[in-house]
């Protein structure tokens, strides 16, 4: 038995890409113990029981690492892969990115995209750009360096009896039958998040869809207040204080008969519960999403300064959020609409 130390990603949709080759770990026997950041500890013990979890809050020392055998890094900083060098881990696989390769036993450089302007995108990235690809790709390529087969490699998540109740029974109270059709909005984002949709956006979207569906609301913690007023003004139903767990989200992803949500956290974890999908995509290379799209609609605008992949957008003016303002709230809208009928 292989004794491997798994440091995962500490952004949600990639946590989740990565679970696919984390049940490959489990089926092979390998006795697991998972570093991630203590937010995500929960669910994913729920989702990997038979994995040890040692929560590290995305920080790394050698006495974590010391006794495996195997070191997967699937995070990009430095302090891990010191952290698995330091414990003596005998094969340590990770993204040779950060200044970090002559710590790996076996480092992987990522491609680099080159030529021209692909089609379909405003612009040319810095050069030399990371070639933008599907971290699920990547990660399954990643554990393909340490002889590890991953034969199912789209994530799935899968609640529990209990959470599924407890879902049934809240979307009831909130007046949503779950045995009707009815559209869930993931309606929450950062402040000032460049992901984000604008509000004025949500609300017309919202108002236009509950003419053909009752709509409820999800968002993330502390962006609470937020969407319950959003809620009110458009007449819908907010799952809120507390916001919708990871394994909750996945559960009402599957009970709602579509699903909308920037192309953020909340939409990897619909679209691992098996949620029918509309993704709303602004400053983020689509590129880096194009995998498992059986059920995903994509709506996007090709902007002149994107993807610019930034957190904040930093430009001022008529242009300032340009790739999500420019969004066609009817083409949103007829998408939801075609999901609610498909």
């Amino acid at each position: 038995m292989t004794r491997t130390w798994v440091r995962l990603p500490n952004w949600l949709g990639d946590l989740v890409a990565v679970l696919p080759v984390l049940d490959a770990l489990v089926e092979r026997g390998d006795d697991v113990t998972l570093a991630l950041p203590r937010a995500h500890a929960g669910w994913v013990a729920e989702r990997i029981p038979s994995a040890r979890i040692q929560s590290l809050q995305g920080n790394a020392r050698s006495s974590d690492a010391a006794g495996h055998d195997l070191a997967l890094l699937f995070d990009g900083s430095w302090r891990s892969a010191r952290a698995a060098w330091g414990a003596g881990v005998a094969r340590r696989i990770g993204w040779a990115r950060g200044g970090r390769g002559p710590l790996l036993t076996t480092a992987i450089t990522p491609a680099r995209e080159v030529g021209g302007l692909p089609i379909g995108l405003g612009r040319i990235g810095r050069r030399p750009r990371w070639l933008p690809r599907p971290f699920g790709s990547a990660a399954v390529e990643l554990a393909g360096y340490a002889g590890i087969p991953v034969a199912h490699r789209v994530p799935e998540l899968r609640p529990s009896a209990e959470v599924q109740a407890a879902v049934r029974s809240r979307s009831t109270d909130l007046g949503i039958d779950p045995a009707a059709p009815f559209v869930l909005a993931n309606v929450g984002a950062r402040p000032d998040s460049a992901k984000g949709w604008p509000p004025e956006s949500w609300r017309r979207l919202l108002k236009i869809v509950k003419e053909s569906a009752p709509v409820l609301l999800t968002c993330g913690p502390g962006e609470e207040d937020a969407t319950s007023a959003l809620a009110r003004e458009v007449g819908a139903s907010a799952y809120v204080s507390p916001p919708a767990s990871v394994m909750e989200l996945a559960a009402l992803g599957e009970l709602a008969r579509v699903c909308v949500a920037t192309d953020g956290g909340a939409r990897h974890v619909l679209r691992a519960g098996g949620a029918r999908t509309v993704t709303l995509i602004g400053p983020t290379d689509p590129r880096h999403t194009a995998e498992h799209l059986v059920g995903d609609v994509r709506i996007r605008e090709t902007v002149p300064c994107g993807p610019c992949h930034l957190e904040l957008c930093p430009i001022a003016g008529s242009g300032h959020h340009l790739c999500m303002t420019s969004l066609s709230i009817s083409d949103v809208a007829q998408a939801v609409r075609a999901g609610l009928t498909g």
